[in-house]
């Protein structure tokens, strides 16, 4: 049921898949790839876990944005699979998108992902960061700039410079 898998306090219900989904949880057993590598077994189990896959796309955006490997491949999809499975999860799945796309400077995919991310709308704080107000503010701006960067270069004018005679 997406109503079920979509909530914030789903927990796995087959038993090998929340055994996975607890050891990720464990720092003190788990060392940090060995966490990531037991929720990847817990979302093969059950595909749809949005709490599972969030919490995937969350430590792999943070793990891309402090390693040497600019690549933000993992992270998207994990959004992506997120926002495919329960699109209302959380805020920050678009806030994120929107943050790798601006970065690779894939300016379409960042503004769609920033208006997403304007637009998202739930009665649940939880489905905010904390710095909610500040995430509006930085993507209101940025927003305004794609907006004309986007248009400057999508309505080219015609460029035909003559040599001014007698001047």
């Amino acid at each position: 049921d997406e109503e079920e898998y979509c909530s914030k306090s789903y927990v796995p219900k087959d038993k090998k898949a929340l055994k996975y989904f607890n050891n990720f949880k464990d720092g003190k057993k788990f060392s940090y790839s060995e966490q990531f590598q037991e929720m990847k077994k817990a979302i093969e189990i059950e595909e749809n876990c949005a709490p599972c896959i969030y919490a995937l796309a969350k430590r792999s955006f943070q793990t891309t944005k402090t390693s040497n490997d600019p690549s933000f491949r993992n992270p998207i999809k994990y959004y992506e699979m997120l926002i495919d499975i329960c699109p209302d999860f959380h805020a920050d799945a678009y806030y994120n998108l929107g943050l790798m796309a601006y970065q690779e400077k894939r300016d379409e995919d960042a503004l769609r992902y920033f208006k997403a991310f304007l637009d998202f709308d739930s009665d649940d704080e939880k489905r905010y960061a904390k710095d909610y107000d500040k995430q509006r503010s930085d993507v209101m701006s940025v927003v305004d700039e794609l907006d004309f960067t986007l248009n400057f270069y999508q309505n080219p004018v015609p460029f035909n410079p003559v040599l001014a005679q007698k001047v």
